[in-house]
């Protein structure tokens, strides 16, 4: 159901993807095999000039938001990425306002993003400390700021979506797989449009295939979303944990015991880490 947290989806993220009229928001709940639910995604309407409007006040009142979860508990986001791309020093001033520190890993919450095109670079880089300068008032190395390999992420989003779920040989359906994307009846219409907004075209040079590149055919703003949230993912660490970290944040958030035992996330940890993971 719209807003609630699935029995696997043991961390919870968001991405906020700014415009000059209104913010696009998408929470996506990650299990440890990189499945993926949408929880939420909505579009928050007003003038992102004004730090106190509601585009902004809808987007801070979902950091105090909480998702009910499979076992009648609450679930607050684990991070919430902003991209900086507009608005730049309103997105850096909202993020130094709203910063609040996870109570598990002691990391940042809420972080403030901008996408770097190109091959080969990692979901998550390292943050760079900048200035923010807003209104007239300067404030060095007020906030951080990540980087995000957007290109590969992207691959990596619609090699997700093709994938199915397999059967055998008497009809009963086997596991999903790693990566798959669940999406709830409530969606319409437009997030399917836009999280399949871009494709990659050739790059020619002298009629030569060079390489490739990615293209927009059509709003792609919860695109931009789902490939944020796979970096947040990272940011968390959902490569680098470990089974008995994944089996103790189950059972910490309510998991029962007989689903929260290690050997479920023995596959899990074994891509290449980019962060700290929540435990």
């Amino acid at each position: 159901a719209r807003g609630h947290v699935p029995v696997r989806g043991l961390i919870l993220t968001a991405f906020a993807d700014v415009q000059m009229r209104g913010i696009w928001f998408q929470v996506v709940a990650h299990a440890p095999n990189r499945e993926k639910w949408t929880v939420e995604a909505d579009y928050f309407d007003g003038d992102t000039a004004d730090l106190n409007g509601p585009a902004w006040s809808a987007l801070r009142k979902q950091l105090d938001r909480e998702f009910p979860d499979a076992f009648g508990g609450k679930r607050m986001l684990d991070a919430l990425l902003v991209d900086s791309g507009y608005r730049t020093h309103i997105v850096y001033s909202f993020v130094r306002k709203a910063q609040r520190v996870h109570p598990l890993s002691g990391q940042d919450v809420v972080l403030a993003t901008k996408g770097i095109d190109g091959w080969g670079k990692p979901a998550i880089g390292q943050p760079k400390l900048v200035d923010i300068d807003l209104g007239g008032k300067k404030i060095k190395q007020g906030v951080k700021v990540w980087g995000l390999g957007t290109w590969p992420l992207k691959s990596e989003h619609y090699a997700n979506l093709h994938k199915v779920r397999e059967f055998d040989a008497a009809g009963v359906p086997l596991p999903h797989p790693d990566g798959f994307c669940h999406h709830g009846t409530w969606l319409g219409d437009e997030f399917f449009k836009q999280i399949t907004a871009e494709y990659l075209a050739e790059i020619r040079f002298r009629g030569r295939v060079t390489g490739r590149k990615w293209e927009t055919r059509g709003a792609n703003h919860y695109l931009d979303c789902y490939v944020g949230n796979y970096a947040a993912a990272e940011y968390l660490g959902i490569g680098s944990t470990t089974a008995d970290q994944w089996a103790a944040l189950a059972a910490m958030r309510g998991m029962p015991a007989e689903m929260s035992v290690r050997d479920l996330f023995v596959a899990a940890g074994d891509a290449e880490p980019y962060g700290d993971s929540l435990l």
